[in-house]
């Protein structure tokens, strides 16, 4: 009797895993970033000044004044 207790109790503690593991997998908002401000310029969103700074100084290659997102990639 105890040996299908156990079995039980494996089989759904492992369902439990599998679900809460595919849950966390579909979930979106985890892996979503916010919409920029300004979709032109990924600096927009920064709210450390001294880091946007080095950011525009840095990585805007064109000098337009902003980080575009290829700029950003590269």
């Amino acid at each position: 009797m105890k040996t299908h207790f156990y079995k039980l109790f494996v089989f759904m503690l492992l369902g439990f895993f599998v679900v809460s593991c595919a849950e966390i997998g579909d979930s979106d908002s985890h892996n979503s970033l916010p919409p920029l401000p300004d979709k032109d310029d990924v600096c927009s969103a920064m709210d450390d000044i001294n880091f946007m700074k080095y950011c525009y100084e840095n990585f805007d290659v064109n000098k337009d004044g902003k980080v575009s997102p290829s700029e950003a990639k590269a």
